[in-house]
């Protein structure tokens, strides 16, 4: 169905029974399945994956359905785990809405997969495992005297720039 509705109601309608991470750098399937060893997961091989750039796409299963705000928690805290071990996941494939597509591997090349059977992904527990996010800082207030200095300085220079550039410089 084509969904057109707002976010909020995005996440009222959204539910997902399974978190997918499209890796992109360090996808060396092998690794990526001992990094996930305790979770139930399918790891395989994508299109775009070659010897010398390895890519794969996990797919973990989660224990309960869950909604939009917490797959994407949850699927932030992945990418995180993730990276630490140097396995960088595609940051534009986390919307919860996303279609993964069955694997598809190009004529000729291997195709690799991995069944781990662990635990269902509890996504509420590891949600409820975070620390919280540390306090923001107030702004730093520029006070207004310099800001016109900066400015008027910004002015100066484009201006000098302008009158000092030769013929055909000056765009």
């Amino acid at each position: 169905a084509l969904y057109t509705g707002n976010v909020r109601q995005k996440s009222a309608l959204i539910h997902a029974c399974a978190l997918v991470v499209d890796v992109d750098e360090g996808g060396v399937i092998g690794h990526v399945a001992r990094l996930l060893g305790r979770n139930r997961a399918i790891v395989h091989s994508t299109f775009r994956s070659a010897p010398a750039a390895p890519r794969c796409r996990i797919v973990l299963a989660l224990a309960d359905v869950v909604d939009v705000a917490t797959y994407e928690g949850a699927h932030k805290v992945v990418r995180a785990h993730l990276r630490a071990a140097g396995v960088i996941a595609d940051e534009g494939a986390k919307d919860a809405t996303r279609c993964s597509y069955a694997p598809v591997i190009r004529p000729g090349a291997p195709f690799r997969c991995v069944e781990l059977d662990g635990e269902p992904l509890d996504a509420r527990a590891l949600l409820a495992a975070q620390p919280p996010d540390p306090p923001r800082s107030a702004p730093r207030l520029v006070a207004p005297e310099h800001g016109d200095r900066y400015r008027r300085a910004a002015l100066r220079r484009a201006a000098d720039a302008v009158t000092n550039a030769s013929d055909g410089e000056r765009h």
